[in-house]
């Protein structure tokens, strides 16, 4: 009897054992699986950090890139800027030069004519003010009759008047009091009603100093054809 209960003992105590076993070598399968899980885990996001990385590196290498074309850019537009700058500066001389030497043969023209014989066809008292080509109250640069008077205050040598074409028609050509040489009629104006004129000046200020004042007007010649300015 007794080694029948050492034998069951023996048998249960093996029995437990390897129960035992069976269990430590499942709970060890299932640990290495996970530890392969983590592996290979591990191993794809190493490999798509790898991947990033050589994505950041071809970006940071285009950045470059174009940070050099935008370099090279820049310095090309300060060439073209400093390029049109003195293309602006030669065009501002040449405008300034231009002008001067117009308004110098202009003043020429203007007292040769004024030398000439005055065949006076009649004598109007008027009364005289002055105006300038551009200003802010409709004033274009263009006159009635067509001419561009932006640049110069003389047409064909004469100086330039605005009338009411009832009393001196357009393209009539006078001689004023107090003034050498002659001027054509070649503007009109709302205000220039009757015995008036409004006088051609270069600036604001020369039409200030001239003011308003009663001039006497010699009628060289009563209105015209524009082909017979030219002649």
């Amino acid at each position: 009897m007794k080694n029948k209960l050492i034998t069951l003992i023996l048998i249960i105590g093996l029995a437990t054992t390897s129960i035992g076993w069976a269990l430590s070598h499942s709970k060890a399968n299932d640990l290495t699986e996970i530890v392969n899980e983590q592996k290979v885990d591990l191993n794809k996001k190493s490999t798509e950090i790898a991947n990033l990385e050589i994505v950041v590196v071809e970006k940071d290498d285009n950045l470059k890139s174009r940070d050099m074309v935008i370099e090279e850019q820049d310095i090309q537009i300060n060439k073209r800027n400093k390029k049109i700058e003195n293309l602006e500066a030669k065009l501002r001389d040449y405008k300034s030069n231009f002008k001067a030497e117009k308004e110098s043969s202009d003043a020429k023209v203007y007292t040769n004519i004024s030398r000439q014989k005055s065949d006076v066809l009649y004598t109007l008292t008027v009364n005289a003010s002055a105006y300038i080509a551009l200003c802010d109250t409709g004033c274009t640069g263009i006159t009635t009759s067509g001419e561009d008077v932006k640049d110069s205050i003389y047409f064909n040598g004469m100086g330039i008047i605005a009338t009411d074409t009832s009393v001196i028609p357009m393209f009539s050509i006078v001689e004023i009091e107090g003034f050498n040489g002659r001027f054509i009629a070649l503007d009109t104006g709302g205000a220039i009603k009757g015995n008036k004129i409004d006088i051609l000046v270069g600036s604001t200020q020369d039409a200030i100093d001239f003011g308003r004042k009663n001039l006497e007007v010699k009628v060289i010649r009563k209105g015209g054809k524009r082909w017979l300015l030219y002649f």
